[in-house]
């Protein structure tokens, strides 16, 4: 058994197009928000980590991004 430190980041929002088929304008995507602790106990055996996806863009103009998805380990 041991005890650790972790850091555990999510996927990130897209950015979003541009109005009137202009090449500026669009804003950028967002950070994937996080978890860090320490303290957190661990034994040798498997554990599922997820890597959440960052958030598709969108095709429509003036339309905003889809944001990332959720990352995971064991139950953090």
């Amino acid at each position: 058994m041991a005890v650790v430190r972790y850091l555990v980041i999510a996927g990130g929002g897209s950015g979003g197009s541009a109005s009137n088929n202009q090449a500026t304008g669009a804003g950028g995507g967002g950070a994937g928000g996080y978890r860090t602790a320490t303290g957190f106990t661990v034994t040798a055996q498997a554990y599922t980590i997820t890597v959440g996806g960052g958030g598709a863009a969108s095709g429509d103009e003036g339309v905003a991004g889809a944001n990332g998805t959720d990352s995971t380990f064991s139950s953090i």
